[in-house]
C-alpha cells in the first residue's frame, strides 16, 4: 500500500491487508498492530452482505468461551462521515439481531479512516452502542502501515 499525500487510494487495498495479516501472520508487525485494536479472529471475510444488499466491508468473529464475539471493520481512504458511523450501527444492529441472539455486547464495530468529522466525535445518540464501537484512525510511519484507536481533540465535546 503505497499511500499517495498519506492516503490509502484503495479501500480494497486495506481490505487485502487486513485479511492477509488477521488470521494468518505473514507480517508479524502488521498481526500484532491487528490484533492489538481488533483483538482475534477465528475467521474473517469481507463483501459480507447484510442488511438490504449492503456489504459489510470486512466481518470476522472470534471464540470466546463457547460464544462467538462478532466483530465488523467499516474503512474508509479518507475522512469517515457521520453516515459512515450510521451505516455500522446498522451493521451492528442486523448482527446483534440476526446472529448474537440481541446480544449488543457480543457484537463490536470498528470504523477506521484517516481522520473522522467532528460530528463523529460529538455523536451521542446511540450511547448504548457507542460503546461498541471504536473509531481507528489508520496512519504511515517509515512507508509502513499502522492503526491506532483515535484520541479524540481536548476540544471536542464526547458526551
Amino acid at each position: 500500500m503505497t499511500p499517495l499525500k498519506g492516503l490509502v487510494r484503495d479501500e480494497k487495498l486495506m481490505e487485502a491487508w487486513l485479511m492477509a495479516n488477521s488470521v494468518k501472520p505473514e507480517d508479524k508487525k502488521a498481526y500484532k498492530n491487528i490484533t492489538e485494536i481488533f483483538g482475534k479472529f477465528d475467521f474473517v471475510a469481507n463483501t459480507i452482505r447484510s442488511y438490504y444488499i449492503k456489504f459489510m466491508d470486512i466481518f470476522g468473529y472470534e471464540e470466546k468461551n463457547g460464544q462467538r464475539e462478532y466483530k465488523i471493520i467499516e474503512l474508509k481512504t479518507e475522512k469517515a462521515t457521520l453516515e459512515d458511523l450510521k451505516q455500522l450501527i446498522k451493521y451492528i444492529n442486523w448482527i446483534a439481531e440476526f446472529l448474537a441472539e440481541k446480544n449488543l455486547n457480543r457484537v463490536k464495530g470498528f470504523l477506521v479512516g484517516k481522520k473522522f468529522d467532528i460530528e463523529i466525535i460529538n455523536q451521542s445518540d446511540e450511547k448504548k452502542l457507542w460503546d461498541s464501537i471504536k473509531l481507528v484512525e489508520y496512519y504511515y510511519k517509515q512507508n509502513t502501515f499502522y492503526l491506532r484507536i483515535y484520541n479524540a481533540p481536548k476540544q471536542a465535546k464526547l458526551f
